[in-house]
C-alpha cells in the first residue's frame, strides 16, 4: 500500500517515467543491430577419412576406431558418434556449448594427427580432415529428381539445372549427390601386351598423359606472334583404337 500511496501522490512524475522507459525501448529496438540469416557456432567437429576400396569392417577396426580411441578423454567432449561404411570412416564430435570451438578445433587436429601415424601406411588413403560444421553453409533446398529414364539422362538433367541454379543471384554452391559418374574401363590383352614388349604398369603411366592439350609454346615473326599448340583431344573413339 505504501508503493501505491507514494505513486498516487507522484502522478506526473510515474507517468514521465512511463513514458521515458518506452522511448528508451522504442529506440533500443530500432538501433539494435539484426541479421536475417545469423552466423551460429555450432559445437560440432567432423572427422573424416577415406580409403577406397576397403569393406566397412576394415574401415572401421583399422581406422575409425584408432581414431576414436586417440579423441577419448578430450576436454569438453560431451558425445562421439562414428559411422563407417564403404572407403569411407566419419566421426562426429559433439562439445559442450561452452567450449570454445576455434580451440577444440585445434585440440581435435593434434589428436587426430597423433593418431595418423597408427593408421595403414597405403597411398589409397587419404589424410584425415578435420574441420567444424558451418550451419551458414547447410543448403537450404533440396531438389530430388526422377522418372522413367536411363541414370545418365537424369544425371544430365541434373547437371543442367545445377548450371541454371548457380546463375541464380545469391546462390553460394549447387552440388549434384547421388549421380553415377562416368567411368572407362580398360581392359588389357595379355597377348597383345607381351607382342608389344609392354607391360601394365608402364600403360598405366601412360594414360595420365594422353587425351590432353598443350602447349608448344610462341612462335614470332615481324609483327606477329602466334601460340602454338598440341592438339591431342579426342573426340570420337573408332572401333579399331
Amino acid at each position: 500500500m505504501l508503493l501505491s500511496n507514494v505513486s498516487l501522490k507522484n502522478r506526473t512524475t510515474v507517468m514521465m517515467m512511463v513514458l521515458l522507459i518506452v522511448v528508451a525501448g522504442t529506440f533500443s529496438y530500432l538501433s539494435l543491430p539484426r541479421e536475417s540469416a545469423p552466423e551460429v557456432k555450432a559445437p560440432y567437429i567432423m572427422v573424416t577419412t577415406s580409403y577406397p576400396g576397403v569393406s566397412p569392417e576394415d574401415i572401421e577396426s583399422q581406422i575409425t576406431n584408432e581414431i576414436e580411441n586417440e579423441l577419448v578423454g578430450l576436454k569438453g567432449v560431451k558425445e562421439i558418434t562414428s559411422s563407417s561404411a564403404e572407403g569411407q570412416s566419419s566421426i562426429m564430435i559433439e562439445f559442450y556449448p561452452n567450449i570454445e570451438i576455434d580451440e577444440a578445433l585445434q585440440l581435435v587436429k593434434d589428436k587426430v594427427d597423433i593418431a595418423d601415424a597408427d593408421l595403414p601406411v597405403d597411398q589409397q588413403r587419404g589424410k584425415p580432415t578435420v574441420g567444424e560444421i558451418n550451419i551458414a553453409e547447410f543448403p537450404i533446398m533440396m531438389i530430388d529428381i526422377s522418372g522413367k529414364v536411363s541414370p545418365v539422362v537424369l544425371k544430365a538433367i541434373a547437371d543442367e539445372l545445377k548450371d541454371q541454379i548457380k546463375s541464380v543471384p545469391g546462390v553460394l554452391d549447387v552440388d549434384v549427390i547421388g549421380a553415377l559418374e562416368r567411368e572407362i574401363r580398360i581392359e588389357m590383352d595379355p597377348d597383345r601386351t607381351a607382342a608389344y614388349g609392354v607391360n601394365i604398369p608402364e600403360i598405366l603411366s601412360l594414360i595420365p598423359s594422353e587425351n590432353i592439350t598443350v602447349s608448344a609454346g610462341g612462335l614470332e615473326t615481324q609483327g606477329t606472334k602466334f601460340n602454338v599448340r598440341v592438339q591431342g583431344s579426342r573426340k570420337n573413339r573408332h572401333p579399331a583404337d
